[in-house]
């Protein structure tokens, strides 16, 4: 590692945003919210932005100013994925189109059908040449994978019941595990399309997914019924460890770059920090709307949280404390992503927005309080 921080334009992010202040909020009223895009039982809603929040200053931009807003989708925008080295990100919503987009110009690269219906989340290989789509449309919901620079069609998975919520490939780009309303998790052979393995435990919607970093194990979440964290070993689909502190849908989970830790976050506005090998809670923060989104910089070094209120919170992902936050959207956020080098923060919105925000000068310092942590 350099010496000096602005070598590395991860640990530049950090610097940037360990400037900003830190905040501390209290619980605001906030209405229904959806994420993944519609409940189990098929209702899908749309909440009103809530202008009545109470969790202190929202700064304008606070350490992030927003860079570039890509419009085009018809209706909420439920999913984004860059592509590995960063240069371009597809995203996907209730048009039922997958869109590509240069990230540095913000122009439309290609359009393309997905398989029919809601495309509920996007995912792109490591290798950056397929891209996977699901369906949530109820009945023979569909995965289907594209080639990522011509857009045809290269290979549709076995249809399922209920739809499919969330797609994820593993690292090194040979699985693709899905998740949806039927509780099963399933890993796919991404070379040939047969079905690897079934992962069953959960007893109601699978919300969410992520491998570690080595691929070795994956982590599943469930809604309301269920509302846990379970952790699978991907090589023999044994069950390690079932994860209970969330009271309501569990909506993101998230590994740290290292795999030791994950973060799990939910509508019953919490955000856990676990041991990914003990199976131990770390930390638990309850943020003042629901968590819906989770991802952890490239180097490790924050974790960024999205939700309802559209806000976004920045925090120190060693000791939880509040970094920055700032109002990127009027409506709830779907989806938040950082850029492969840490550079960019991606967030998407049922207000069928994208948009691109990049470090910024700090605001004006004001009195500091840090963000409290509850075992």
């Amino acid at each position: 590692m350099s010496p000096n921080p602005f070598r590395s334009p991860a640990l530049a992010l950090t610097f940037a945003l360990a400037l900003a202040p830190a905040p501390a909020g209290t619980r605001a009223q906030g209405g229904p919210v959806q994420r993944p895009p519609a409940r189990p039982d098929g209702q899908a809603q749309k909440s009103p932005p809530d202008l009545t929040r109470k969790d202190g200053p929202v700064l304008a931009a606070g350490s992030w100013r927003l860079k570039r807003t890509l419009r085009g989708h018809k209706g909420a925008v439920y999913s984004a994925a860059f592509y590995p080295r960063g240069e371009r990100v597809a995203t996907s919503g209730d048009d039922g189109l997958i869109r590509v987009w240069d990230v540095r110009t913000g122009r439309l690269l290609r359009s393309t059908s997905g398989p029919g219906g809601t495309i509920s989340d996007v995912a792109v290989s490591p290798d950056g040449r397929l891209i996977a789509a699901c369906t949530d449309s109820g009945n023979a919901s569909q995965i289907r994978l594209i080639d990522a620079r011509t857009f045809r069609a290269r290979r549709a998975f076995g249809a399922q019941e209920d739809g499919v919520f969330e797609v994820v490939f593993s690292p090194d780009g040979r699985l693709l595990a899905s998740g949806g309303r039927d509780h099963v998790v399933r890993l796919w052979d991404v070379r040939t399309g047969r079905l690897v393995r079934s992962l069953t435990g959960h007893d109601d919607a699978v919300t969410a997914l992520a491998f570690t970093p080595d691929g070795r194990k994956l982590a599943s979440a469930s809604a309301e019924h269920d509302s846990t964290v379970r952790l699978w070993d991907v090589q023999t689909g044994r069950a390690l460890q079932t994860l209970a502190a969330h009271g309501d849908w569990v909506t993101s989970v998230a590994f740290a770059p290292g795999g030791a830790t994950l973060a799990s976050g939910g509508r019953d506005h919490k955000l856990i920090i676990w041991d990914a090998g003990t199976g131990r809670k770390v930390r638990e923060l309850r943020q003042p709307e629901m968590v819906y989104e989770l991802e952890f910089s490239p180097d490790g070094r924050v974790l960024a949280e999205a939700g309802g209120g559209g806000i976004v919170r920045i925090h120190d992902a060693r000791t939880g404390r509040l970094l920055s936050k700032f109002e990127a959207h009027r409506e709830e956020i779907n989806e938040v992503k950082f850029s492969p080098r840490g550079l960019l923060l991606l967030t998407a919105s049922y207000d069928s927005t994208v948009k691109l925000w990049e470090p910024g000068p700090s605001p004006p310092d004001e009195k500091k309080v840090p963000a409290k942590w509850l075992d």
